[in-house]
């Protein structure tokens, strides 16, 4: 019974990944599927572990990492529209206040002789000049705030959930591999070596975009996590489900690299692959 309600399962997930294939990742429909795809996976993955009974901390862990890429889904960028709000208003008082001055004087130069107006249009020029020296002075502060202390919340928020998912793939490795802390720590060193590496290749200022650092490390350290967790699942044991629980991860790790460099709305296609080898591990 527990065979058919996986196979169908997995018919739906297999379906929900096709149509995602046929939208658009800016309209809303590509939301309401991710949603509806990512609820088969778990439940996929509730069915395997059914069809054994074996609800123990490896399959309970492969669910819950499918929770945090619900919010990969969602963007946060109502504080960087207020900051650049806040930006534009001031600068269009500056730019309207100058104006208005130089004609409430060019109104009174007028009752003056020609004489006087020359002289009090020499004047008028020094406080254009100022304003448009306060001008550029504030464009330069706002920019460098803009660039600096302006956090790109969407970029961290997904970082962060696929670190968090990860987390919970790489510790799964503990089930199924040695049992060993060393591959965890492992895998920060090289994400934060991956985030240097991907940051000279780039050529980007670590000092003018600090926030894009945080979540290009979050990032790398998701690839870092799964990638160290396959030598002690294949250093254990050649088994089935140790082989699958590795290319599950490298799966994974093809996902998140191609979500970085080749945004696509074809990548998922890796990410079902991924969770359903992993899946296949409960079963096997």
């Amino acid at each position: 019974m527990w065979i058919a309600y996986i196979v169908l399962m997995l018919v739906a997930c297999l379906a929900l990944a096709a149509a995602l294939c046929f939208v658009k990742r800016q309209s809303q429909f590509f939301i309401v599927l991710s949603c509806l795809f990512y609820a088969a996976l778990i439940c996929t993955g509730v069915c395997c572990a059914s069809y054994h009974n074996t609800f123990n901390g490896y399959s309970i862990l492969i669910f819950l990492s499918v929770l945090p890429l619900l919010l990969t889904l969602f963007k946060l960028k109502g504080a960087e529209q207020d900051e650049l709000s806040d930006t534009s208003s001031q600068n269009t008082t500056l730019k309207n206040a100058a104006p208005k001055s130089a004609s409430m004087q060019n109104l009174s130069s007028n009752n003056f002789s020609t004489q006087n107006a020359v002289s009090q249009n020499a004047r008028l020029a020094q406080p254009a000049t100022q304003s448009d020296d306060k001008i550029n002075k504030l464009n330069a502060k706002t920019g460098k705030k803009s660039t600096i202390f302006a956090a790109n919340w969407t970029a961290i928020m997904r970082g962060a959930a696929y670190a968090i998912s990860a987390f919970c793939v790489a510790f799964c490795s503990l089930y199924v591999g040695k049992e060993s802390p060393y591959g965890l720590l492992m895998g920060i060193a090289l994400g934060l070596g991956l985030t240097f590496l991907h940051f000279i290749l780039t050529k980007q200022n670590l000092l003018q975009d600090p926030w894009g650092f945080v979540a290009n490390s979050l990032l790398f350290l998701a690839v870092g996590m799964l990638f160290s967790s396959i030598l002690p699942a294949l250093l254990y044991s050649l088994a089935l489900d140790n082989i699958l629980f590795s290319v599950g991860c490298v799966a994974y790790c093809v996902y998140l690299l191609l979500e970085t460099y080749l945004p696509s709305k074809f990548n998922h296609l890796a990410l079902a692959a991924a969770y359903l080898l992993l899946f296949a591990t409960i079963v096997f």
